[in-house]
């Protein structure tokens, strides 16, 4: 029997996944929520967190003969018997804590992950929820990483022809002095996140930058500029950009695209 207050885990119902933009980034930051949530009840089918036979053999049999001391009870405790799955073992709130830890060290900064408890007293089962905010819009990590593989784009296909010497001076525009500012507080970001132990504020940094970047690059022709001496400093600021995102994300353990 069940001490007081404490429940049999019988698995989990399938888990939603919400607010998400289909890719090979999300399909393998899934993977690995997955298996930060996983655990096997009793009487799993191959090890499945989600599926169970109808006949949890082993704990009959561990509830029949594990308090026994004769032999061949013993016997069948000891090769065939499953102890009991409970709720306290599983610690939901722990798995999703780890889950959401996992969608934000993936580039989800405003991932989150609940779950709800489905309970048949004494049986439970969980269904967690996680809410991953996978965008390339707005507040999120692959905004970011984004910003980053469109910059790389444009300074691999800027390769293809000489470069002009940048000119500073050049730069005229609200949204690129914007920009160049943003580039220069970097070095402050990093020291205030260090003082507060806080990693959020390089966080805060990159999507600000990134959304900085979205407006220059909307606002100056690049490529296109009016003069070589122009595309060659906007260039410049560009792969500034670049090398600060990838550093920054380098900071927060999170790996860059050159592409998306």
């Amino acid at each position: 029997s069940l001490e007081d207050g404490e429940q049999l885990y019988t698995g989990l119902l399938p888990t939603e996944y919400v607010g998400y933009e289909p890719s090979a980034h999300q399909s393998a930051t899934q993977e690995e929520v997955e298996a930060a949530i996983a655990t096997a009840p009793n009487g799993a089918l191959f090890g499945s967190s989600y599926h169970r036979t109808p006949f949890p053999y082993g704990l009959w049999i561990w509830n029949s003969c594990s308090q026994s001391h004769g032999g061949i009870k013993k016997w069948l405790t000891s090769t065939f018997g499953k102890a009991p799955v409970l709720m306290g073992n599983v610690n939901p709130t722990l798995r999703s804590s780890i889950a959401k830890d996992i969608l934000q060290g993936n580039g989800y900064f405003n991932g989150n992950v609940t779950y709800t408890v489905a309970e048949g007293n004494p049986k439970t089962t969980i269904k967690f929820d996680p809410q991953a905010s996978i965008k390339f819009e707005g507040d999120t990590g692959p905004y970011v990483l984004y910003a980053y593989a469109r910059i790389a784009s444009m300074l691999r296909k800027a390769e293809e022809t000489p470069q002009a010497q940048p000119d500073w001076s050049l730069l005229e525009t609200p949204a690129e002095h914007r920009l160049a500012i943003r580039c220069a507080a970097y070095g402050d970001a990093l020291r205030k996140a260090a003082r507060e132990l806080d990693s959020s504020v390089i966080a805060a940094y990159l999507l600000d930058l990134a959304k900085d970047f979205s407006a220059f690059y909307r606002a100056c022709s690049v490529l296109n500029a009016d003069s070589d001496a122009l595309r060659a400093t906007r260039l410049q600021l560009s792969a500034r950009v670049r090398d600060i995102l990838k550093a920054g994300l380098a900071a927060l353990t999170i790996g860059t695209l050159e592409s998306m």
